[in-house]
């Protein structure tokens, strides 16, 4: 990811393959309703811009209660960050899907 450009994660229980209208090179893999986490800083170095930052967050069991997942969900989820070099300013990451485990 380019260093030092927000971003959240876009989950959710079902699977899409949508694009994104005013993002035409971005494709939106989540389906159903969609939940979005608190915007985090995709960290690196401090300049110039570079690939050197990620995200990353915890499930914990904590947030999974709350959000009403247990053992065996499916959950679909991905990144929306900034990025000036994409169609649009900004765009998703590659999708990840999985299936919760007691």
């Amino acid at each position: 990811m380019i260093n030092n450009r927000p971003g959240f994660l876009f989950w959710g229980r079902g699977q899409n393959h949508a694009t994104v209208l005013n993002l035409p090179s971005s494709v939106l893999c989540v389906g159903g309703v969609h939940v979005r986490t608190d915007l985090a800083d995709s960290a690196g170095n401090p300049g110039p811009d570079d690939c050197s930052g990620g995200y990353s967050f915890h499930w914990s069991a904590n947030y999974l209660a709350q959000r009403g997942l247990s053992a065996g969900d499916l959950v679909c989820c991905q990144y929306w960050s900034q990025d000036a070099a994409a169609s649009g300013g900004c765009g998703f990451t590659d999708a990840l899907m999985f299936v919760l485990a007691p």
